[in-house]
């Protein structure tokens, strides 16, 4: 995945797998963030030309829309300017 329309120069490879779980109960399922590659964190809306850095950084979980506790989860790191990055010791493709 590109920054700000479709910019190929640097790409973004990741999945969100939802896992049935229903074996623990109706309806139960886990969500399971998988990262292959995060070069860029900001999609360029603010500014086009900031190549994927320098606008508001990007922020990964899931909500189910109520912002009622328990209800969302923001991943660790969200928004803070390049915690996602490959290139931070930190960053998501070295997470568990």
């Amino acid at each position: 995945m590109g920054y700000y329309i479709s910019q190929g120069d640097k790409l973004n490879s990741f999945q969100v797998v939802l896992i049935d779980r229903s074996d623990t109960g109706a309806g139960n399922f886990d969500i399971e963030f998988n990262y292959d590659r995060i070069s860029w964190e900001s999609g360029g809306i603010e500014s086009p030309t900031d190549n994927g850095f320098g606008g508001i950084s990007a922020s990964a979980g899931y909500s189910n829309g109520t912002r009622i506790v328990g209800s969302f989860f923001e991943v660790p790191g969200s928004l803070v300017p390049s915690s996602f990055l490959d290139t931070n010791a930190n960053g998501l493709i070295r997470s568990p």
